[in-house]
Order: structure tokens, then C-alpha cells, then sequence
């Protein structure tokens, strides 16, 4: 007698990424050039974010939480002044929540995505690697690193690529380049553009919530964002 299949589940996945300093891993600020002693560290908001939701939501879906810690909370001074004052690790955090997405999503899944500071920043060039380059599938994710210098420089003809037959050889530039290297990519089945194994409905975002994605001490200019469209500023 054939066996049922198990009814298919719909997660939400929320994707929260801390601002500069925040690292609500670790929650205690270590003693250093900015301070004699150490003390715990306050949780910021979207910490609290992260941990109000439950594990499964009035209307029956899962959620599943990622909190990114934000830059400049490395275990060192270095990190902690590089990250803080020039946005260092900004690209890590963008691939690490990216990644998160694609190894997680199914289909008909939701997508959430937080974020304050530069993790706003993050987030918000997350859902635009999403738009540019769909989900990548398990196979896809593991080329993810030569996909995301190629979209990093889809508009940089001086560009030498040290991965020129991958994923796949004669790759696209300039303006049009997402639209060509997306659907290169989901010929291969390296990525996830619509619903429904490919048939349905294009693969959305639920909603982005971020605050003061310029802070005081400002966002770095990411040139290969510009250039995509993604701005730094909060005009939406």
C-alpha cells in the first residue's frame, strides 16, 4: 500500500541583521580602547525583533529566525575599528543572509527581511541580489562565490574574472547583464526565479523593514550596488 506524502509545510523565514557594534551573539562588550571595563551590552531593537517571534505564528506557519550580528564585532580592535569606521564585512554579512534564504526556502515559503544601520543596508542589497539573481538552488549555492563577484562587477569592463567557466563560460556585462545571467542560471537549475518549480508566480519578498539606514557615522558607497540600482541613502 503506497504511503501518503506528508503534507507540505510553509515557513516563514526572517532574516535580521544588527547594526555597527551590535553583536547580540556574544551580548557583552569586551574592554578595550572604547572602554576600561566590560559590560553587557544592551540588546538592540532588532534584537528584540528577532526574539518575539514564535517558532509557529497564530496562522499555523513556521518561523524561522537568522540574526546576523552587525560589523565591526569581530574578537579584535582591528576588526572592531575597520568594520565600524569603513563598513568592513559588509559583503560577508550580505552572502552569509543570502545564503541563509537560499538553503532554506521551499516553495511558497515567506521571506522577511530586518534591519537597522548598516544591517539595514545589508538587507536591503540582499532583496536586491534576490530580484537580480532569484534563489539559488542547492546545486547553485555551490558556485555562490563566483556568482557574487560576477554580479559585483557586471559593470566593470576592466574586470579580470579568476572564474571565467563558472558557473558557465561566456558570461554577460553591462546594463542587461542580470537578466541574461539569471536566466543562464535557471537553464542550469542553479537558481529559483518563479513558484511551483518554476511555473508559478515570481518569487517575492514579504516585506523589508529597516530604520536608519544612514546612521552617524553614514554608509559606505558600495560602487557595484549603485550601479544595480541599490542606493545607500533612505530615498525609497
Amino acid at each position: 500500500m503506497a504511503t501518503e506524502a506528508a503534507p507540505k509545510t510553509i515557513k516563514r523565514l526572517i532574516a535580521c541583521c544588527d547594526g555597527t557594534w551590535m553583536d547580540s551573539d556574544n551580548a557583552y562588550e569586551e574592554a578595550g580602547l572604547l572602554r576600561k571595563e566590560g559590560s553587557l551590552q544592551i540588546p538592540s531593537n532588532v534584537t528584540r525583533i528577532s526574539r518575539c517571534f514564535e517558532k509557529r505564528c497564530s496562522d499555523g506557519k513556521l518561523q524561522v529566525v537568522n540574526y546576523e550580528s552587525g560589523v565591526g564585532t569581530g574578537s579584535n580592535v582591528l576588526d572592531s575599528i575597520t568594520g565600524g569606521a569603513f563598513g568592513m564585512g559588509l559583503a560577508e554579512r550580505m552572502r552569509e543572509t543570502y545564503s541563509f534564504l537560499c538553503s532554506n526556502y521551499m516553495d511558497g515559503d515567506e521571506i522577511i527581511l530586518v534591519g537597522f544601520s548598516r544591517g539595514a543596508f545589508t538587507v536591503r542589497s540582499v532583496a536586491g541580489m534576490i530580484g537580480n539573481l532569484g534563489l539559488l538552488t542547492r546545486e547553485g549555492v555551490e558556485f555562490f562565490y563566483p556568482v557574487f563577484k560576477d554580479m559585483q562587477h557586471w559593470m566593470d569592463d576592466d574586470y579580470e574574472d579568476p572564474f571565467p567557466n563558472i558557473p558557465f563560460p561566456d558570461k554577460p556585462k553591462g546594463k542587461d547583464a542580470a537578466d541574461v545571467y539569471r536566466a543562464r542560471l535557471e537553464q542550469l537549475g542553479y537558481t529559483r526565479v518563479r513558484r511551483s518549480e518554476g511555473e508559478g508566480d515570481i518569487i517575492t519578498i514579504k516585506a523589508v523593514g529597516v530604520w536608519d539606514t544612514v546612521g552617524s557615522l553614514g554608509i559606505p558607497r558600495v560602487l557595484w550596488l549603485e550601479k544595480l540600482g541599490i542606493r545607500a541613502d533612505n530615498d525609497e
